[in-house]
């Protein structure tokens, strides 16, 4: 049975070349039933949650008339708003820190990120389990391209591609995060006027088979 609060899960693919296998003595806690679920397993922590706000330029007055703004970036109050309540609606930070919100990053600040969160975190840690995961980006950028700072000698400001993103978090570079949501909201304000720098067993064992996309909800805009 199932505890409130409990979510329905994604159905799996049956799209083999997609799935990971799954030794079931690398998941200790992952049980037959839990595999079988129709709904997430809720742990003691909600999940853990990371912020990014790539671009805190707030909003200007449009034609000089200071009810109409044009908004250029993201305000100080977005972000920590939004930690306030995640905060509030119990998700904690990464690697034991207290920083949730990470602000204007270069592309490699940017995937070294996101790369940690993906497939450095342990989220089946005993004593300390999550049920899901919450990346956040709030930047520039257009359709599956995510807009970072400017670093050393560039011109152009580069991009980070969504895909690649995602796809740090797939269970086969850290299989903590096997059946968990791994829940992404993009929010990127576009810029047509800007040009992008290109996209950058030991012995007998049971096994399972889980989808690579399995378990990923996303929300852009």
């Amino acid at each position: 049975e199932h505890g409130e609060g409990d979510q329905q899960r994604t159905q799996h693919s049956r799209f083999d070349p997609g799935h990971l296998i799954v030794r079931q003595e690398h998941f200790p806690k992952i049980t037959e039933d839990e595999f079988n679920s129709s709904e997430y397993r809720k742990c003691k922590s909600v999940g853990k949650a990371v912020i990014v706000a790539n671009f805190t330029d707030g909003t200007q007055p449009l034609d000089g008339n200071d009810l109409l703004k044009e908004r250029k970036g993201y305000s100080t109050q977005d972000y920590i708003d939004l930690e306030k309540n995640l905060r509030e609606l119990g998700f904690t930070c990464i690697s034991n820190s207290d920083q949730m919100v990470y602000k204007n990053l270069t592309k490699k600040k940017f995937k070294d990120l996101y790369n940690k969160v993906a497939r450095e975190e342990n989220y089946r840690k005993k004593d300390d389990d999550h049920t899901c995961v919450l990346f956040v980006v709030m930047s520039f950028g257009r359709s599956g391209l995510i807009r970072c700072h400017a670093e050393g000698e560039e011109k152009d400001h580069p991009y980070v591609e969504q895909k690649d993103l995602q796809e740090a978090f797939q269970p086969q570079n850290n299989p903590s995060l096997a059946l968990k949501p791994k829940i992404f909201i993009i929010q990127t304000i576009p810029e047509p006027d800007t040009v992008s720098d290109g996209p950058d067993a030991v012995g007998k064992t049971s096994m399972k088979k889980i989808p690579r996309e399995a378990d990923f909800l996303t929300y852009t805009s």
